[in-house]
């Protein structure tokens, strides 16, 4: 049993490095192990389902949901998280509601992964069930799905007599980043339990909204540490000019972590007041504080260089330290002469740090100093002097650069400072140090002359190709590749029989970069190899596409068509074919896209939009309803490349789908299509589903077509703020021929829709006249009134 268990094991290790899919009898294997009486067989069997994304795992793994064994259920519904799609979540809402509180557990987590929308109401109804456990792993299902139905139920959960529950649930109303949980979470940041408190900071910091700014500002004096930490990360990025004060204050906390998080923060907010409390954090006897405070500084930038250029004089040399590090995120160059006295310093770091700066910089007035330091008794100096020269790129570093190539302790730096400067000088010496033996400089030589090139570069990696070093090989086609000289596709062509798998690859790919079609019909009969050399086959059906010749669609077309290769490789056959082209490779694409392989579909759409045929529309279309997300996404993408009006309601639809990425594609692909897009999309806008209303409107607003204006409008009083702002970006994006309609607008009864007309207005016309409807009337009578003759003014 236990050499069972280590095959099994053996064989999902290999699935999780290859990711490629398996023959339909290595599925059967594995659902049948689903029921080994060895635990250890049945959980590697459920990782090993979960990897292949076969829909034929479904049923068994929602079987696997009530394995007697925790860690069988755990993997199982992992398992269905990555086989699930929108096909596939049925048998999991039915899971939910099993009395065994085991199985709503897990077919939650599965739920979550897959981000169905169809599954947010039965799991809201869960968020009541007895077992907390159940309650726990439906709130955070709900949080990664995102749906805003649940944010008030979620709410509820706020005092759950579990503290699981409750910190789930905060967790959960964080991701959705609704609103109207603001209030509530301010009212909870006197909760009692501090791990609450946190989780509540946390979750204001997500939604982002400004009133809480005040109540988190509070939390700075809360009583716990963890609290006073997570309020500090949350204040960087949503407190603004307001928090700078008290973070200042924070910088002195008896806690080291906390200080660390305000120091942080202030960097992020990056204003002048936080530069001399700062530095004087530089002195902290917490390292992780010093760190902070010194890219803080580094953040804040121009305003800090004065201080930092004070306080490289500091008798600390950890202030030193960080000061120089922070000059070098700043690039200021009135930081460089006081770098380069740096160089002098007596603290080996300072000057090592000073070094990397100065490159950073790029100032030439530090090249002499910096050669200097090549020569420095401390050899990470040596390295940072000959990086930086590297950065700076001055020629006059190329013969002391040269000098010491050879020094096995700075010729990595070295060799790629050298390849920076691209100096033809540097060839022979780089030649001599790969031919020398020297193994720690042997590899970055190669790829110098790589970058370098010039005709004895090419030579001498030429005969490299030959030597016995498979990793020189590998590494010399490769750089010849780089260098591009037809010279090498001979040579390059026998190393492709070299019987070694990675310089066949490297080969390969240089002779795709070299584009020579001497290279196609050699590269045509290394497909046929196997074994070893069979690795190699990627690399050359890649390389096949980019030389493009037609004689490549015969043999790219049967490695797309044959089943018992793996999915890449049938993949990139596809993707070679669109850039080969030829009479019939659409077609063939086009089967592809009912490949059993999820890969193989994507990739065939992804080709067909490449190719932009007409041909391929409606298979397109049709690969919209693609089980696997990704295929669904690439198909979007594809027709918005082919920009035919016939995708305009397909695409509409999918703008509604459940998974993200696609309907950003559909939107994209939409925003192409332009005029006739508007009127599907107008339709999209009283949607039940407020993501899809929100996509209709950011949609319209880029597509800038004029029939939207009305309907925009109309949704500034959603009951969803994303749409309700979505519709005023779009409205401002539409720019003059909104303006009256706006104007109209705000006259509405709801003072929302008011609000919202009167700041589009203003981004529009950069006149603020706030609200009042007959301000706005007579500045545009009085415009009309002045505009030029012939000039027009908005109707």
């Amino acid at each position: 049993m236990a050499r069972r268990a280590l095959i099994v094991l053996a064989l999902a290790m290999l699935l999780l490095s290859c990711g490629k899919a398996v023959h339909a009898d290595e599925v059967a294997k594995l659902i049948e192990q689903l029921k080994d009486k060895d635990v250890l067989v049945r959980s590697e069997a459920a990782r090993g389902l979960g990897r292949m994304g076969d829909g034929r795992a479904i049923g068994p793994l929602i079987d696997a949901l009530h394995d007697t064994d925790w860690h069988v259920r755990k993997y199982a519904a992992e398992a269905l998280g990555d086989v699930g799609d929108k096909q596939d979540v049925k048998p999991l809402i039915a899971a939910l509601q099993e009395e065994d509180s085991l199985a709503p557990q897990h077919a939650a987590v599965a739920l979550g992964k897959i981000g169905d929308r169809r599954a947010v109401k039965p799991l809201i109804g869960l968020l009541e069930d007895e077992d907390s456990s159940v309650r726990k792993q439906v709130a955070q299902a709900l949080g990664e799905i995102g749906d805003k139905r649940a944010a008030e139920p979620l709410i509820a959960r706020l005092e759950d007599e579990d503290t699981g529950v409750g910190y789930a649930a905060r967790r959960a109303l964080g991701q959705i980043r609704d609103k109207r949980a603001v209030v509530p979470l301010i009212a909870d940041l006197q909760n009692e339990i501090p791990l609450l408190r946190k989780q509540t900071v946390e979750a204001l910091g997500r939604i982002g909204d400004k009133t809480a700014i005040e109540p988190l500002i509070a939390s700075l004096e809360d009583e716990d540490s963890y609290v006073r930490r997570a309020t500090a990360q949350v204040l960087g990025y949503m407190g603004g000019k307001r928090a700078v004060d008290p973070l200042i204050a924070a910088l002195k906390d008896e806690k080291g972590r906390v200080r660390e998080s305000a120091a942080e923060a202030l960097g992020d907010i990056g204003d002048r007041r936080g530069v001399k409390p700062l530095i004087a954090a530089l002195k902290d006897d917490v390292q992780q504080v010093r760190v902070h405070a010194t890219r803080a500084l580094g953040n804040i930038g121009e305003p800090a260089v004065e201080a930092l250029m004070v306080a490289l004089q500091d008798q600390d040399a950890d202030v030193r330290k960080c000061a120089v590090e922070a000059l070098g995120d700043i690039k200021d160059r009135r930081a460089a002469e006081p770098l380069i006295a740096a160089l002098n310093d007596q603290a080996w770091d300072v000057r090592a740090g000073a070094a990397k700066a100065l490159g950073q910089i790029g100032d030439r007035r530090a090249v002499e100093p910096l050669i200097a330091g090549l020569r420095d008794q401390d050899s990470e100096i040596g390295r940072e002097a000959a990086g930086a020269l590297g950065e700076i790129g001055d020629k006059r570093a190329v013969e002391p650069l040269i000098a010491v190539l050879s020094n096995w302790l700075l010729g990595q730096t070295t060799a790629t400072a050298l390849r920076r400067i691209g100096d033809k000088r540097a060839v022979p010496p780089l030649i001599a140090v790969v031919e020398g033996g020297n193994r720690y400089v042997r590899e970055d030589a190669v790829r110098a002359l790589g970058f370098i090139g010039g005709e004895r570069a090419v030579e001498a990696l030429i005969g490299w190709l030959a030597v016995r070093d498979a990793r020189l090989r590998y590494r010399a086609a490769g750089a010849l590749g780089r260098i591009g000289d037809k010279r090498a596709v001979e040579p390059l062509i026998a190393a492709l029989a070299n019987g070694d798998s990675r310089t066949s690859e490297c080969a390969a790919w240089a002779l795709g970069q070299i584009g020579d079609t001497r290279a196609v019909e050699p590269m045509i009969a290394a497909l046929q190899e196997q074994g070893e050399m069979a690795r190699a086959r990627d690399s050359i059906v890649r390389a096949l596409g980019l030389i493009g010749d037609r004689r490549a669609v015969k043999p790219l077309s049967a490695l797309l068509q044959a089943q018992h290769e793996g999915s890449y490789t049938r993949g990139q056959a596809a993707m070679a074919l669109a850039k080969v082209g030829g009479e019939q490779t659409v077609a063939m694409l086009i089967a592809a896209l009912e490949d059993r392989s999820s890969y193989v579909r994507r990739c065939a759409a992804e080709a067909l939009g490449e190719i932009g045929d007409s041909r391929a529309v409606e298979a397109l279309i049709g690969a919209l309803n693609d089980p696997a997300s990704n295929g669904r996404a690439a198909a979007a993408s594809a027709l918005g490349k082919i920009a035919d009006r016939r995708a305009s309601g397909p695409l509409t639809d999918a703008v509604r789908d459940t998974d993200w990425r696609v309907r950003k594609h559909a939107a994209d692909a939409l925003v192409g299509l332009g005029e006739p897009a508007v009127k599907p999309l107008i339709a999209v806008l009283k949607d039940d589903d407020w993501q899809a209303r929100k996509d209709a409107a950011e949609v319209l607003g880029k597509i800038g077509d004029r029939q939207a204006i009305g309907p925009l409008i109309a949704i500034l009083r959603d009951t969803d703020w994303q749409v309700r702002e979505a519709a005023a970006e779009a409205l401002v994006r539409l720019g003059e021929p909104a303006v009256v309609p706006l104007i109209a607008a705000l006259q509405d009864e709801r003072p929302d829709v008011v609000e919202a007309a009167a700041q589009a207005l203003k981004r529009i016309t950069r006149q603020d006249l706030g609200p009042d409807h007959g301000a706005w009337v007579r500045w545009l009578s009085n415009r009309e009134q002045h505009a030029p003759d012939g000039a027009s003014t908005p109707k």
